[in-house]
């Protein structure tokens, strides 16, 4: 199977042109005419992802956020980025990014978050436009119906959407922002980086604003607006593209094509002292 053939299915679906303009997914490197037999998914295509595709001799990286983001002077393989795509040339391993393009799509990033933490979808959160007759954009706003009836919206304290958030994504840990027994109906939800999302959750009735990469003074100003915030992180929520992408290659290609997943790896941990033994006290 031609790489050409994989990218026409999958710009279908998330068409290149829905990106937002900062972005640059897309073929970052390859030949459209190379054979594909195997595809590796990923979040971030780092060095331990090189490594593991060298190992597997995967024929085609496909991640959702971009190795080339920033413009590349040179290929001398001295700096990191540069580096990396001296490893994919050297190796054959062509790269594809599907980003924004697929956080945008109306049966992209947002609904498939929405539908892991049972939310009712209303409508995007940041409105782009429209795609094949229905609304697209960033992150989606919603609500919790009850269990009693599917009429009824769920209202519930922020304590009870922290716990459905940490178990349905299975994360570690989360940082909040407000008070535990804080009343939340409607539920803004970013997967990603929610940098500059919360005065639009505001304005848009949101109690709480679930995403990633919040800073200290935007979840400040969200609680003095009445906005709760939960930071999933960036990767704890967004690690639903491979999933994805896994059910989509096997959906389309069937047996043509040898899928290889990255393993669930949070590239943040959580310092327990009592664990290293060790460990020094300062």
């Amino acid at each position: 199977m031609k790489l050409k053939e994989i990218l026409d299915i999958l710009e279908n679906f998330s068409p290149l042109h829905l990106a937002c303009s900062w972005d640059n997914p897309g073929l970052l490197y390859g030949n459209l005419n190379k054979d594909i037999q195997s595809v590796y998914l990923c979040l971030d295509i780092t060095n331990r992802i090189l490594e593991d595709a060298r190992e597997k001799g995967v024929d085609l990286i496909l991640s959702h956020h971009p190795l080339i983001f920033s413009p590349l002077s040179t290929l001398d393989g001295r700096h990191l980025g540069s580096s990396k795509v001296c490893q994919l040339v050297q190796a054959d391993i062509a790269a594809y990014s599907i980003h924004t393009n697929f956080d945008v799509v109306p049966d992209g990033m947002g609904k498939i978050a929405a539908e892991v933490l049972g939310l009712a979808i209303e409508k995007p959160l940041e409105k782009l436009g429209e795609f094949q007759n229905k609304a697209y954009g960033i992150g989606v706003i919603g609500h919790f119906y009850s269990e009693e009836s599917q009429n009824n919206i769920e209202e519930v304290p922020l304590s009870i959407v922290l716990d459905r958030v940490k178990k349905r994504f299975e994360l570690e840990q989360l940082i909040y922002y407000g008070s535990l027994q804080k009343s939340i109906q409607k539920i803004a939800l970013s997967p990603g980086s929610g940098k500059g999302m919360s005065k639009m959750a505001w304005e848009m009735g949101a109690d709480v604003l679930i995403s990633g990469d919040i800073t200290h003074h935007e979840a400040i100003d969200a609680l003095d607006m009445g906005l709760a915030v939960i930071d999933a992180g960036h990767y704890g929520i967004e690690y639903l593209f491979v999933y994805f992408f896994q059910n989509f290659l096997q959906k389309h290609f069937g047996e043509h094509l040898e899928i290889f997943c990255e393993s669930k790896t949070l590239p943040n941990q959580v310092y327990h002292e009592s664990s290293n033994s060790n460990a020094q006290r300062a």
